[in-house]
């Protein structure tokens, strides 16, 4: 979640990157847009120098996206029409967190190996699923291999946000609750750290806004910059 000064100035984007007809859930979509738009359209230094974070598939390791089958199903379909290839590295592995199933078994259908070591990343995930299934997640990732390390983004309570973001934090809430994909979990950074280290993560550590701010936005001659609504926690295995 990020605050912008939204002064309309910069090239209009190409209209393919509005194109989202028919997508089952434009979260996604409008992620890759923002750092798109965020690489024409603010100037240096960028926060994220990626022009379509895709691209960052392109490693010899497996590098493995999970999400809801037919929104990942529509990702494909829609790389596919854009004529974007697919980075080797990546896979694709169709799972609902609220369906009680596995999803590491998932991850090893497209090609993970839970006995070694991984980066189990949730990027703005977390506020559309239950408490039950953040923690069930959790304690998945706290049976795989020793070195693992688990990063998720969450959306912070109200009442622990700064004052002046809360009104942004509401709108926000609304959007997505207009969309069909209302938030189901807030937290305040305590609650979380106690979650991860109760499902058995060790050394959780909260990534605030302000401390993004200073290592990412100081010095920038504009209001970029992190809304104090999304924080972040880091935790190993």
């Amino acid at each position: 979640m990020v605050k912008h000064r939204g002064d309309g100035t910069g090239p209009d984007l190409p209209a393919q990157y509005f194109d989202t007809i028919g997508a089952p859930d434009v979260t996604a979509v409008i992620t890759a847009l923002w750092r798109r738009a965020h690489m024409i359209l603010d100037g240096e230094p960028h926060v994220l120098d990626d022009d379509l974070g895709f691209w960052l598939a392109d490693m010899p390791e497996v590098l493995a996206e999970v999400d809801r089958p037919r929104t990942q199903h529509w990702k494909q379909a829609r790389l596919h029409a854009l004529g974007l290839p697919v980075p080797k590295a990546l896979r694709f592995a169709p799972f609902d967190f609220e369906s009680g199933g596995s999803w590491v078994a998932a991850l090893g259908d497209a090609g993970f190996d839970p006995a070694s070591p991984a980066v189990v990343a949730l990027a703005g995930l977390t506020q559309y699923l239950t408490q039950d299934a953040i923690q069930q997640t959790m304690r998945d990732v706290a049976g795989l291999a020793p070195g693992t390390t688990y990063v998720a983004t969450f959306i912070v309570s109200p009442e622990a946000a700064d004052p002046a973001d809360r009104e942004l934090i509401a709108l926000t809430a609304q959007i997505n609750k207009a969309r069909g994909t209302p938030w189901l979990s807030t937290f305040t950074p305590g609650q979380f750290a106690h979650l991860a280290q109760e499902s058995g993560l060790h050394n959780p550590t909260i990534i605030t806004s302000a401390t993004l701010t200073d290592r990412y936005f100081t010095g920038r001659g504009d209001a970029l910059g992190p809304c104090s609504g999304e924080q972040i926690l880091t935790a190993a295995v």
